[in-house]
């Protein structure tokens, strides 16, 4: 991000806060609270470029919780909630909570992140 590499506070309190806020307002928009502890992102295309309609149905109604959507959208929540943090802006506080909290697929296992709920990583197939 710009501000890391330049430390510049005066173009982050004018032009990087309205878009931090306005894509934490939107994200904050399109999650669904899972249960007590976990929020997700319903209904994403992937980034996958081998989804397709025969292979994963993705292309026609979108996949729940694609983990590279969710985790740009928690690092974009929990960055947006420091910067107006920062500068004393109105800053919602489920920003934060829902950034901590949103879902990421992880097998413990295998060590990996799973592409999205119900996802199948084949390597080889």
């Amino acid at each position: 991000m710009y501000y890391y590499a330049t430390q510049d506070r005066v173009w982050l309190e004018n032009f990087g806060w309205p878009l931090l806020r306005d894509i934490a307002r939107f994200w904050t928009s399109r999650v669904t609270k899972i249960d007590k502890n976990t929020y997700g992102i319903n209904k994403v295309m992937p980034v996958d470029e081998w989804c397709d309609n025969t292979q994963t149905k993705c292309g026609d109604i979108g996949v729940d919780n694609a983990v590279q959507t969710n985790a740009v959208a928690a690092v974009s929540l929990i960055f947006a909630s420091e910067v107006g943090h920062m500068f004393g802006f109105e800053v919602d506080p489920r920003w934060k909570i829902i950034g901590q909290q949103l879902k990421i697929n992880f097998n413990a296992t295998t060590r990996t992140h799973i592409q999205w709920d119900n996802g199948i990583v084949s390597f080889f197939s």
